[in-house]
């Protein structure tokens, strides 16, 4: 596994850090993960840390999410993904954060394609597994309460120090599958339609008003340059 985070952009040092546990570790995971996702760190993280939360219960629940996250992390990169599977059932954001880990299993699968075959058969599946794991999550949130699905779909977060919205980033990543799901329709039929259903009636007519406006402002302007004489346009320019 160490060839393939080399490939992703680490250094030897860096991939050293990153297996025997060194103090930066977690740092050098995120640094590779932001280059193999090709994200910037976020500037402005709206998000509570442990240092600006006011109080001990929340600074306390901060701490142990922010160390879920590193251990989750730290075990995806390494093929861990018995420990990664347990940790991200304890997670915040829990969709957002099995959408990045799905795609980074993914990466890591075509690097290691190069290769180890083999390694790469089990990271495509282990990246399929999360899948299935969010759209399931979707089923049921969409089923349960679908107001709150598309709130946490359409929620700004911050996973890895990466800020995306989660139908964003799904965009983004090209994940099919997700964005066919019905609570992603939903969603996007209630941003773009403001939760009308598209009509194909109402569209052919709206197409028909418009092509017909455009053939009448075509007529008129045709007229109203044939009834302008050359003559009278090189007097008006003289």
């Amino acid at each position: 596994m160490r060839w393939v985070l080399m490939e992703m952009g680490g250094e030897e040092k860096l991939a050293k850090h990153l297996f025997e546990g060194e103090e930066d570790c977690h740092e050098v995971a995120q640094k590779m993960c932001k280059r193999l996702l090709n994200y910037k760190k976020t500037e402005n993280d709206a998000h509570c840390s442990s240092s600006t939360c006011n109080s001990n219960r929340m600074k306390e629940y901060v701490n142990r999410q922010e160390f879920l996250q590193a251990v989750l992390l730290w075990s995806l990169l390494t093929h861990r993904t018995d420990i990664a599977t347990l940790v991200w059932r304890r997670v915040k954001s829990q969709l957002y954060t099995g959408l990045e880990s799905a795609l980074i299993l993914k990466k890591m699968s075509s690097i290691a394609k190069l290769k180890d075959e083999k390694l790469a058969m089990k990271l495509k599946e282990q990246a399929k597994d999360f899948r299935g794991r969010i759209l399931s999550m979707m089923d049921n949130l969409y089923q349960t309460d679908e107001t709150l699905a598309f709130e946490i779909l359409d929620e700004l977060d911050v996973v890895w120090t990466i800020q995306a919205k989660p139908l964003s980033f799904v965009y983004e990543s090209k994940m099919y599958d997700i964005i066919a799901h019905p609570c992603s329709v939903g969603l996007m039929n209630k941003i773009w339609f403001n939760g009308l259903i598209p009509s194909g009636t109402r569209f052919i007519k709206d197409f028909l008003a418009k092509y017909i406006l455009l053939c009448y402002v075509i007529m008129y302007l045709n007229k109203t340059i044939n009834k302008i004489h050359p003559v009278d346009v090189i007097y008006k320019l003289s």
